[in-house]
């Protein structure tokens, strides 16, 4: 179980650099949770393939580790969540409400998902209910837009 009474220091997900060499590294110099890169949802449920499982894999020092997802289909998300939670030794998983790229806000994931409040509520239910992880978390920005337009 994280402790945050000692404040604990996260390696914050960043799609492309946050892989398992990186992770291993930050956990030497004292980084006390890591957090995969982001992982889709549809990848996870449609490809399987080992390209995608092999993002999920994790070096033994990093105890906790929490594995990030992303998508809008609610079934696929909770599919992923199924299929994670096959893999032992992933502490828990953290749904993507912050990417702005735009190739995911397109899918209607990532940042995308603050416009849609109650789809995100049903989202977060849906993994809830299927998550056998121990924690769930929520990465997410002050905003959509640059500005905070609502």
């Amino acid at each position: 179980m994280i402790d945050f009474s000692k404040k604990p220091l996260f390696l914050a997900p960043l799609a492309g650099f946050s892989d398992l060499p990186l992770r291993s590294v930050v956990k030497k110099f004292g980084c006390d949770v890591t957090v995969s890169e982001m992982i889709s949802a549809n990848a996870l449920v449609y490809e399987s393939s080992d390209k995608t499982l092999e993002m999920l894999k994790k070096s033994p020092n990093e105890e906790p580790y929490v594995v990030q997802i992303a998508g809008s289909d609610i079934e696929n998300i909770k599919k992923a969540a199924q299929i994670i939670n096959k893999f032992d030794g992933i502490y828990g998983l953290d749904l993507n409400c912050g990417c702005p790229v735009p190739k995911v806000v397109k899918q209607g994931a990532g940042s995308a998902l603050l416009n849609d409040l109650d789809k995100l509520q049903n989202i977060i239910s849906a993994i809830k209910s299927v998550s056998k992880k121990e924690s769930l978390s929520v990465k997410f920005r002050l905003g959509f837009n640059d500005k905070n337009e609502e």
